[in-house]
């Protein structure tokens, strides 16, 4: 995402530019927007369907380990909990293990690295107005934050309505 901000950014300012022709300056950006975007489009693809794959593995290991433990248990076990239930939270626990392994995990990896990619080339492009939108993270993590509790607030609000 940052480099299509970078793109974007010398699109306008081919606007202005009256040496060189002003398509000349739009078809080769517009070019490196479709080849920023297809190769976006391809790493994406892999991070979702190779996360879904580990989490399908874990949660394959997961169901075996749970198994190869119930196989190991008492009868007296079995006595006082019902195997029905088991199984249907044990299905409930691994599908949210799968969940939080396949996307939760690529989500913040790529989030966290696009945030230090995107800091990155702003302090190479324009280190000055790097470091006052630095100053300024604590106040916007604040609000983010602020925002965030307010939303759960107003969910759970609703929720006990509809209850």
């Amino acid at each position: 995402m940052p480099g299509f901000s970078l793109l974007f950014g010398e699109m306008i300012n081919g606007l202005g530019d009256t040496t060189k022709g002003e398509m000349d300056t739009f078809k080769s950006s517009a070019i490196m927007m479709i080849l920023l975007g297809v190769v976006m489009w391809v790493m994406s693809w892999l991070q979702v369907t190779l996360w879904a794959i580990f989490a399908q593995r874990i949660a394959y290991k997961t169901r075996m380990v749970y198994f190869a433990k119930c196989l190991e248990m008492d009868s007296a076990f079995y006595d006082q909990n019902n195997p029905n239930e088991m199984s249907a939270k044990i299905a409930k626990e691994i599908s949210a293990i799968q969940r939080g392994l396949g996307e939760k995990v690529g989500n913040t990896i790529m989030s966290v690295s696009m945030f230090f990619c995107g800091f990155a080339l702003a302090f190479y492009w324009g280190w000055k107005l790097s470091l006052i939108l630095l100053g300024v993270m604590p106040f916007l993590m604040v609000t983010g934050v602020g925002m965030a509790m307010s939303l759960e607030s107003g969910v759970t609000q609703m929720m006990r309505a509809y209850a």
